[in-house]
């Protein structure tokens, strides 16, 4: 092999190794190579939203097309809130108004000793953000302003993963509540991950079915089969019902009530929100 050929393969072979290591990051960044593909769901006052894997973040409204709102490319994780959605991209968190589609990015690390971040949407509208030191195992919390990505204070320096405490608006399940349910149980939420406020009916799923409960005395009748998939999460604004099975984009049911207004069934609106 002379001088000249031994180049041009080297050339080539260079090229290559670019083009696969540039391929296999956006197949990466897309989640190709990722465990799983449920889609997510996030019930607001305004909208559905949900990720589709592989693609983006879309919101839906009964009886409309979704609307992408977000590439997955430029999304690691994500949350959404009645302002706006929040999505986070290697160091630094991001915003879209859910109302004018504006993008703007809220905070980003700039800390030498930060390798990654995560968030949490608190209900006051500020966010929690934790900057990790992934060397010495070490998170420091910081308080963030919601819409103009201010510092709004040092909640903890960097301290071990195992000393800090938390500090977000997570939602527990009232014990007099909690002890209607049968074992294995799992509520179905309301807005912004809270416990479905439908007084005074509780929603739950439960051996391969969605039930509803009345509180008040304590009366529980099934809703609807859920056919051979197990639904793995569900919400519900009181009057549609979003249901979220393995590998399939969600399904949206109405609540049938009857005169007096107690929920009775539920009658299907879309199979999968996503057509294929």
């Amino acid at each position: 092999m002379n001088k000249r050929t031994l180049k041009i393969v080297v050339i080539l072979a260079v090229s290559l190794i670019l083009f696969l290591s540039g391929s296999g990051y956006v197949l990466f960044r897309l989640g190709y190579f990722q465990a799983g593909n449920e889609y997510i769901g996030i019930l607001t006052k305004k909208a559905y939203y949900f990720e589709a894997p592989r693609d983006g973040i879309y919101s839906y409204h009964p009886g409309k097309e979704p609307e992408k709102r977000i590439s997955s490319f430029w999304v690691e994780d994500w949350d959404v809130n009645e302002t706006a959605l929040y999505y986070k991209y290697g160091r630094s968190l991001h915003s879209l108004d859910t109302e004018n589609g504006r993008k703007r990015k809220l905070y980003e690390a700039t800390d030498s000793r930060c390798s990654h971040i995560s968030f949490s949407l608190r209900e006051d509208g500020d966010i929690l953000v934790n900057l990790y030191d992934k060397d010495e195992e070490t998170v420091k919390k910081i308080l963030v302003d919601g819409q103009d990505g201010e510092i709004l204070c040092n909640l903890t320096g960097y301290v071990s993963y195992s000393d800090t405490e938390l500090y977000d608006d997570s939602v527990d399940v009232r014990l007099d509540e909690q002890s209607f349910l049968p074992e294995g149980a799992s509520y179905v939420l309301g807005y912004g991950d809270t416990i479905t406020d439908v007084q005074p009916y509780i929603f739950y799923l439960s051996d391969y079915a969605i039930w509803c409960l009345d509180r008040e005395t304590g009366e529980a009748w099934k809703m609807q089969e859920s056919d051979s998939e197990r639904i793995q999460s569900a919400c519900t604004d009181g009057e549609y019902f979003y249901a979220i099975s393995i590998a399939k984009s969600p399904s949206v049911y109405q609540i049938i009530k009857n005169q007096d207004g107690r929920p009775v069934g539920l009658q299907l609106i879309d199979e999968e929100i996503m057509k294929k």
